[in-house]
């Protein structure tokens, strides 16, 4: 049987050591319920892992537990972290956040002390916006990376018949025609239009020699697809560019039941295709988003709700070890995405109400609320009005 008492740590702050008599731990995540108007089911927006709190009920009992009790509040009060270590924990980074200290008239030389500690989390406060942009980019290019070879794992074309074969061909080219429709219809720029619809019309052409039942999926296919939607992405508008690729991360396409192992393997590879190009779209959304510029709070905590659903979505598709490497890739993109439009809402000015008496012009509420009259336009362009000489007497702007 273990014999606890010497695998106990001994409990100390800054040093400063005390008994313990109970100790307890808090955690857990941070989750945020959005319910929807006729929608039956919630979604819960994940907004990472709660602060862990642990609640030590100390004491100290000694002859001189009056100057160990003084010494054990001035480490208490102490500004930063320090190492705290209990018993079972052992040691570990964190900051006292409040004590209480309580003294019995009978029990002499017996103090006890209420703690509460957080654990030390991040070095900083918050990262810059261009550090979490970076790390969104990272994880772009780590998805990339392993999307070739999943690809290639999970589409099913060795010895199966020519209609699978052909499935997986028609899904590439159908891939490729997709993102055809996005260079003509949107503002691409026009040396990346160039360049992408070489490469759209090179994969297209090349498809049925990349995907052939003797030696299978070439990885490239789906290196490709991914690679002409970022630089379709990189080549428009951010915003342009977000609505784009939200036209086909949300087609859903009808998978007819299947009911022998060829159409089974020919379902899987239109599947398959159908989610390598939903990811690259969403890694084009997620890498637009870095270049985005909200209006107000709302819009951005839409944004944020918004990719952290879609990529959840095609997630929960993803069943299975052969999807684990996509599982985990998409995961950290979309949280490194979460971060970054988390930390611009932090920075992003909020949006309040303004109420006035009468109808005034635009310029008057700009000098009243900022002191520049340059910023009448956005007070315009918020609130849709007409004509600049005629606010209304309730409108939105930004707050300072």
């Amino acid at each position: 049987m273990r014999d606890w008492s010497r695998t106990l740590f001994h409990a100390s702050f800054r040093g400063v050591p005390f008994w313990v008599e109970v100790d307890e731990e808090r955690g857990g995540r941070r989750i945020v319920t959005h319910e929807f108007p006729m929608r039956d089911e919630p979604f819960h927006e994940d907004l990472g892992e709660k602060a862990a709190i642990f609640s030590v009920t100390a004491y100290l009992a000694s002859d001189a537990a009056d100057a160990e009790a003084a010494a054990l509040a001035s480490a208490s009060r102490a500004r930063g972290p320090a190492v705290l270590v209990l018993p079972m924990h052992g040691p570990l980074t964190a900051r006292c956040v409040d004590f209480r200290r309580s003294r019995e008239r009978d029990r002499a030389g017996y103090v006890a002390y209420e703690l509460d500690f957080v654990r030390e989390g991040a070095t900083v406060a918050i990262a810059s916006v261009a550090f979490l942009a970076q790390q969104v980019f990272n994880a772009v290019d780590a998805l990339a990376g392993i999307i070739g070879g999943a690809y290639a794992e999970l589409t099913d074309v060795r010895r199966r018949p020519d209609y699978a074969v052909a499935a997986a061909v028609d899904a590439a080219q159908d891939a490729a025609a997709t993102l055809e429709v996005v260079r003509t219809s949107q503002p691409v720029d026009p040396e990346v239009s160039a360049g992408a619809r070489d490469a759209i019309a090179a994969l297209h052409d090349e498809a049925p020699a990349l995907i052939i039942r003797a030696a299978g999926a070439a990885p490239e296919v789906a290196e490709r697809i991914f690679a002409i939607a970022r630089n379709l992405g990189d080549g428009l508008p951010a915003d342009a560019a977000v609505g784009a690729f939200r036209e086909i991360v949300a087609i859903r396409p009808f998978v007819e039941p299947a009911r022998t192992d060829g159409e089974r393997a020919a379902a899987q590879n239109r599947s398959i295709t159908g989610l390598v190009l939903r990811l690259a779209a969403l890694a084009a959304m997620v890498e637009a988003t870095t270049r985005r510029q909200f209006d107000g709070r709302r819009d951005a905590i839409t944004a944020r709700g918004e990719l952290a659903e879609l990529i959840a979505r095609e997630q929960a598709g993803m069943t299975g070890a052969a999807y684990a490497a996509l599982y985990l890739a998409s995961e950290d993109m979309s949280g490194r995405a979460v971060d970054l439009l988390s930390r611009q809402i932090a920075d992003i000015a909020p949006i309040v109400t303004v109420t006035v008496p009468r109808a005034l012009p635009s310029l008057w509420h700009a000098w009243r609320l900022y002191g520049d009259p340059n910023r009448a336009d956005d007070l315009v362009r918020r609130n849709r009005v007409v004509h600049p000489s005629f606010m209304p007497e309730r409108f939105e702007a930004l707050g300072n």
